[in-house]
């Protein structure tokens, strides 16, 4: 169905208007539904819609990727389960931008802080509280329509049952490390390892964007428990990889096309693995000027640029991209070796990687 001249860019762009078609459906008839309650709920299904409309839908396309590495048409459900995980990193997201205090999110402004300014314009008490309060609600509804979307029907029975258990394991995972990530923000310079850092990647972004993608369109396959381990390590490496390059993009990138204001780890004490290569590298004794730096709210483009000149000359970049380069062989090999699959999934796989590693967005 698909050759390998075929852009994985392609690919997922084709997997998109699918999911979006699905959830335009899905969330119209909830919004009719939610109608009995208040405009305000209703009002969700339509600001969800757009809200994953403007993302690149990278989870609900992997699932169909992933069923291609064992066979050539897609099974039934793949679509549907694609969008349940589009409602599940919506909801992540309205939440994370509320956690972090982000007022923009893909170039518009942040579910909650919408909320907010409609309050404040309304003469309402403690707006802002209001707005963050009403986006808490919109990402909690985004993750129980998401459950009801996976139950409905189109995916058999037999494997909704496994479906659902593996989406709770993994937002368990990620909640516990966002707690985690959080509580390491707000400590001043707490010892760390770089394995607490790579671990805390892999819980908190690794394998809910890939691993878990990956495992439900080999569920959809019928593939063996055995393969599912195996799909979920190679979604941890290129997760890993993935945050390291949201991490390079939130230092280095252009806020017109990450969609979120450049500098916003450092503000928020993030520590992430510039964060610590700065503070262990022995060729840099001026470690106080980095806790200063990724302490400071008010950071300026001054501050941000000193970072920058700092993580190049120090030769942290080429550290950064050692790292990312070991991870994407140790995932290639994996991906080659992969038995009972398809060469075409194995290379649509292979592209993803390599697309994950030159991203800019």
């Amino acid at each position: 169905m698909y050759s390998k001249r075929i852009l994985m860019q392609d690919f997922f762009t084709f997997q998109k208007k699918n999911i979006i078609g699905l959830l335009g459906t899905f969330l119209e008839q909830k919004r009719e539904d939610l109608k009995m309650v208040h405009s305000l709920g209703s009002d969700v299904c339509a600001r969800l819609k757009a809200f994953v409309s403007r993302g690149k839908m990278l989870r609900g396309g992997l699932v169909s990727l992933s069923s291609l590495l064992f066979q050539e048409s897609f099974p039934a459900g793949v679509v549907q389960a694609g969008a349940t995980l589009e409602l599940v990193q919506a909801g992540l997201l309205i939440h994370d931008d509320i956690m972090d205090g982000d007022l923009e999110r893909r170039g518009e402004q942040s579910l909650f802080y919408t909320y907010a300014k409609q309050a404040e314009e309304q003469h309402l008490r403690r707006a802002f509280h209001v707005g963050e309060s009403l986006g808490v609600c919109a990402g909690d509804m985004a993750f129980f329509l998401a459950y009801e979307l996976l139950s409905e029907p189109g995916i058999p029975e037999e494997k909704q049952v496994t479906l659902v258990s593996l989406l709770s394991r993994e937002l368990n995972y990620v909640a516990a490390a966002q707690m985690l990530d959080m509580y390491r923000g707000a400590q001043g310079t707490p010892v760390l390892t770089e394995e607490d850092i790579l671990r805390l990647y892999k819980y908190k972004t690794g394998r809910y964007t890939f691993s878990l993608p990956l495992m439900f369109g080999a569920v959809l396959c019928g593939s063996s428990e055995e393969l599912l381990h195996i799909l979920a390590d190679i979604g941890e490496k290129i997760g890993i990889i993935f945050q390291i390059k949201d991490d390079e993009l939130g230092l280095f990138g252009d806020s017109t096309h990450t969609g979120k204001p450049i500098g916003s780890d450092i503000k928020e004490g993030k520590k992430n693995l510039y964060y610590y290569y700065l503070f262990h590298d022995d060729q840099y004794q001026e470690r106080e000027e980095v806790r200063v730096l990724y302490s400071t709210p008010r950071i300026g483009e001054a501050e941000i640029s000193r970072i920058r000149s700092l993580v190049l000359d120090l030769g942290i970049q080429e550290k950064i991209n050692k790292k990312t380069g070991e991870l994407a062989e140790q995932a290639k090999a994996l991906i080659r070796d992969l038995p009972h699959t398809r060469a075409e999934g194995r290379s649509l796989l292979i592209d993803l990687l390599e697309y994950n590693l030159g991203r800019t967005s």
